[in-house]
């Protein structure tokens, strides 16, 4: 008997699905689709003064194109998504990235350089 009961219970399930088109009910609220807009700056905190390196960005979010907008103090550089530069003491780095619905966000990533840093290991 207890074969039966399962194989009824089976049945039940694949007509049920049948009958909403094959799809799956959802058995939990709907999910909130909204992102947070938010980006990490991806790079040494650390190295030497004078040295070549590139800092990237993680992004999460947001609507494609995004531009970039880069700007350090006690250094100098240049880029996109990332930012090639370096940096002549401490100083910081700082990023506002704007999305194609006019989002930003901006962040900003503390870099100690000194002569006795260790060097650029992704440059």
């Amino acid at each position: 008997m207890p074969r039966i009961i399962r194989l009824l219970s089976l049945l039940l399930i694949v007509g049920t699905a049948s009958a909403f088109g094959g799809r799956r009910l959802a058995t939990s609220a709907p999910r909130d689709e909204a992102q947070t807009f938010a980006a990490v700056i991806l790079g040494p905190s650390s190295l030497r003064s004078y040295t070549q390196c590139v800092w990237r960005v993680n992004l999460t979010g947001g609507t494609a194109p995004y531009t970039y907008t880069w700007s350090a103090s006690n250094g100098s550089g240049s880029g996109d998504s990332e930012w090639y530069g370096e940096f002549y003491g401490t100083g910081t780095l700082y990023l506002t990235v704007t999305d194609s619905n006019n989002q930003s966000v901006s962040i900003l990533k503390n870099v100690f350089a000194t002569s006795g840093g260790p060097l650029c290991s992704n440059w």
